[in-house]
């Protein structure tokens, strides 16, 4: 049963925040955004959503700088409906990580000698 709060008017107008909330009307992170468009219980952990893809976008979310979460919006859609097997979202996390180190390793200062 689709969660009463989440009306179209507040999918519509829900401003992304940091952090966790009760409620729309105090915000979303891009993973309640997600529960709101999947039509679930308002929750920053939605079935609809890859558990790997959600954990990363939460953390994702919390460290965007201020300002900047708007950025987030597209986000939200695009993860509905990719929650799928323990492989595909092992072979997520593999490319995650991959991703990750990549980005850190480009910025590592080198060291000269």
């Amino acid at each position: 049963m689709p969660d009463p709060t989440q009306t179209d008017a507040a999918v519509q107008t829900v401003i992304l925040r940091k952090g966790n909330h009760a409620s729309p009307a105090r915000g979303a992170c891009v993973m309640e955004l997600a529960s709101m468009l999947a039509g679930e219980r308002f929750s920053d952990h939605p079935a609809a959503v890859c558990p790997v893809l959600a954990a990363f976008l939460r953390g994702y979310n919390d460290a965007i700088p201020s300002g900047q979460e708007d950025e987030l919006y597209p986000y939200a859609s695009l993860v509905v409906g990719t929650h799928g097997s323990r492989r595909v979202g092992a072979e997520r996390a593999r490319r995650l990580l991959e991703c990750a180190y990549r980005v850190r390793s480009a910025r590592r200062p080198r060291c000269h000698r």
